[in-house]
């Protein structure tokens, strides 16, 4: 069975202050995952989806401006 040692990010470790890199790498996973959640606002014709896809977009930026605060 493989060792998982080409999981996605299996051997992050953060300690009690956050790194420069890890921080780095975790606000460009977020904005990236805020732009394929736009596309699919964007592309979405049911408008209930379009609302629950804004929300998660909300929660998402949330999280985008924690890690920018975290970062300073």
């Amino acid at each position: 069975m493989d060792d998982c040692s080409d999981c996605f990010e299996a051997f992050i470790t953060i300690p009690g202050a956050p790194e420069d890199g890890v921080m780095g790498r975790l606000e460009g996973y977020l904005h990236d995952a805020y732009n394929v959640l736009d596309g699919l606002i964007v592309e979405s014709q049911d408008p209930s989806q379009r609302q629950h896809l804004a929300r998660l977009a909300r929660s998402l930026y949330k999280a985008i401006d924690a890690s920018s605060a975290l970062r300073r």
